[in-house]
């Protein structure tokens, strides 16, 4: 009996786990949905990378969201957080001059989660964006993804990625 008890409620689990939760936000969405009001709003925005021996993605990562994106400079901050890397990655952040850059060099590699606590601790930003050495944003993809927060009920937001359109 508790055999039994117990096999249905692993497959029932198991269902809802993979089709009824799907299911269920297919309907709220299809019917309980909302638009997200949307404003061209400027909050102050930490980018946060963990990265890892990211030596040849790191410079072009840098470029990036220093110098490529539209985004106002005294509104933005980028806070990199090396986790024990062993490659060039720490001499590339410490030739790195820019204030609105702060380099944060974990002598011990601990984790990607570790080292985004750690990073975290150094945001000063209202919205914090995370994001990884090698994805690149196009130049208006922060003012897309800030302007979702004009609505009150909004906490998080997601970029899209898009192979390709930048080049290699």
């Amino acid at each position: 009996m508790v055999i039994s008890l117990l096999f249905w409620i692993a497959g029932f689990t198991v269902f809802y786990t993979l089709f009824g939760y799907p299911m269920l936000l297919y309907v709220l969405t299809r019917f309980y949905s909302r638009p997200v009001r949307k404003a061209p709003i400027v909050p102050s925005v930490s980018l946060l990378v963990a990265v890892r021996d990211e030596q040849r993605a790191l410079p072009r990562k840098i470029e990036n969201v220093l110098k490529h994106l539209d985004y106002p400079a005294d509104r933005l901050e980028v806070v990199i957080v090396s986790d024990g890397s062993i490659d060039n990655t720490n001499a590339i952040l410490g030739n790195e001059h820019d204030p609105r850059l702060t380099p944060v060099l974990l002598e011990n590699r601990g984790g990607k989660a570790r080292a985004l606590q750690e990073g975290l601790k150094h945001t000063t930003g209202e919205i914090v964006v995370f994001t990884d050495a090698r994805q690149l944003f196009e130049p208006q993809a922060i003012r897309h993804m800030v302007q979702n927060f004009a609505d009150p009920t909004v906490g998080c937001v997601s970029g899209r990625l898009m192979l390709g359109l930048l080049g290699n």
